[in-house]
């Protein structure tokens, strides 16, 4: 028994064993350009480098790679993954790319349309909130244009483009010109809402190939600092940033106000003494208003205060203007309305003297019913202004001179080129109203630059005094000795008039 075991285990030692052979790896079929061809093929398959290496077929509707078999592509071509996702890119409208390159075209109008309709919104100071009104009232205007159908305007999206396409280029344009021409400057310092001091540089050159003087928009910077040291400071670090040499300004101009022209320190003279070519030019239509302001100190104050409480009166009560209508009705005047002059230009006041004089006799009968019925305060000040005898003189003799001072101030505010007007217009001017007071022989025969209104010998007597035809014929009408003292007030006036605008035109 152990001999047959013994025998029977050496048999097994012996016995060699039987080992598998070995299998030979699946070789991998090429990607065959033929099955692009093919029409179960061609809409979806592509032959793309794999990350491998190797081209392999891949599905563009699945978005995965396959196997490089026929049978392979065909299962994929009958799952449910794929005619799923069929379904949804012909739900989708996907485009091909001939379809893109055919769009181009109305991308491109689609682009202009919205670049132009933010330049008009930016050039007319327009809301920005109008846009989308604006572009769905072009589209109903023009339902059958293409490129209108694919304008979307926002108004975050027309902010966008104003600050970062319209506003570059438009910066861009302005700094390449100005670095290779002379220009003058134009600058003014203003406080918004905010109460920000805010310095504002306007460029302005004449341009030879359009023909017209252009005006740009330089720079808008926050300025702390109020003094002339600090403006000027301001104004050398804009033009450093944008790179563009002050040596190529050749004229400045602001409002003639201290900081801006004082004769020691001031804008003017710093600009001047580090660029001694620059010319210096006074705002000429500011100036009329200081010499209008100034003269108008001598007469009484009680003229412009009138004007003002009249349309404080009427300014928010309608139940005061339907009362006030049936005066005019009564005595036949037109039915205007009472007007206010702006706080910081006296020489709008000429419209509000006009208006009051047009009126003169509706309003005198309203506030003597007004006054009686409601004796206030303001409604008896103005009853008795409109009841004092000189006041309706002053308001014509104003209005007088507001006629030839803003006849002044309205050519200088031209769109046009009128500076080669200034001198001969400035020496008109000084001529015209020193002829009201003045010896005509004399005004005449000496330049304007030379006449000393002060000079009492050259003066006409007081009563040859020229105040105009309107209150000329309310003078007339007066007693001697009512008019004899309005005339003095109202030659001070002229006399002041003439000297400041000598001094400060010339």
């Amino acid at each position: 028994m152990t001999l047959t075991d013994s025998d029977d285990d050496s048999h097994a030692v012996s016995t060699p064993s039987l080992s598998k052979k070995p299998k030979c790896p699946p070789r991998e079929q090429s990607f065959k350009d033929n099955w692009l061809q093919m029409t179960e093929f061609k809409t979806w398959l592509s032959k793309r480098m794999a990350p491998d290496g190797k081209m392999k077929p891949f599905c563009k509707v699945c978005t995965c790679w396959l196997t490089s078999a026929k049978t392979s592509l065909k299962r994929h071509v009958e799952s449910q993954k794929h005619q799923g996702n069929v379904k949804l890119s012909r739900a989708g409208k996907t485009s091909s790319i001939d379809q893109l390159v055919r769009q181009t075209p109305t991308s491109d109008a689609t682009t202009s349309i919205e670049v132009k309709l933010c330049a008009f919104i930016a050039e007319h100071n327009l809301p920005l909130s109008l846009c989308e009104s604006m572009v769905t009232l072009i589209r109903s205007l023009f339902p059958n244009d293409t490129a209108l159908r694919h304008v979307k305007l926002g108004k975050q999206k027309t902010t966008n483009i104003i600050r970062q396409v319209l506003g570059f280029d438009y910066l861009k344009e302005m700094v390449s010109l100005l670095r290779s021409r002379k220009f003058g400057i134009v600058i003014d310092e203003a406080t918004d809402k905010s109460v920000k001091k805010q310095l504002a540089i306007v460029a302005s050159f004449f341009d030879v190939e359009k023909f017209e003087v252009q005006y740009w928009l330089l720079d808008m910077v926050e300025t702390e600092d109020g003094t002339a040291a600090g403006i000027y400071a301001k104004m050398k670090e804009s033009f450093h940033e944008l790179n563009i040499p002050m040596a190529n300004i050749v004229g400045y101009s602001s409002d003639t106000t201290n900081v801006m022209f004082g004769p020691y320190n001031s804008v003017s003279q710093l600009l001047k003494s580090e660029f001694p070519h620059v010319q210096i030019v006074k705002c000429s239509c500011h100036l009329i208003h200081l010499v209008s302001s100034y003269a108008a100190l001598k007469l009484p104050k009680s003229v412009e205060d009138l004007c003002r409480d009249i349309y404080a009166h009427f300014h928010r009560s309608s139940k005061r203007q339907d009362v006030y209508r049936e005066f005019q009705a009564f005595y036949d005047v037109e039915p205007h309305k009472l007007l206010s002059p702006a706080q910081t230009r006296w020489l709008s006041l000429q419209e509000c003297v006009n208006r009051t004089l047009e009126q003169f006799e509706a309003l005198t009968r309203y506030f003597t019913l007004t006054a009686n019925e409601d004796p206030s305060h303001s409604n008896d000040r103005i009853l008795a202004s409109l009841q004092n005898r000189f006041i309706q003189m002053y308001l014509e003799f104003l209005s007088y001179q507001f006629e030839r001072l803003n006849a002044f101030n309205r050519l200088f505010q031209s769109e046009r080129p009128v500076l080669h007007m200034l001198k001969p217009e400035v020496e008109n001017l000084i001529k015209s109203i020193a002829s009201d007071f003045m010896k005509i022989e004399v005004v005449k025969s000496t330049k304007p630059h030379n006449l000393n209104p002060n000079d009492v010998q050259h003066h006409v007597p007081l009563h040859k005094t020229y105040i105009g035809q309107p209150s000329t014929k309310s003078k007339l009408k007066q007693r001697k000795k009512i008019w004899i003292s309005f005339l003095p007030t109202v030659r001070t006036f002229s006399l002041k008039a003439s000297s400041k605008s000598r001094l400060d035109l010339t």
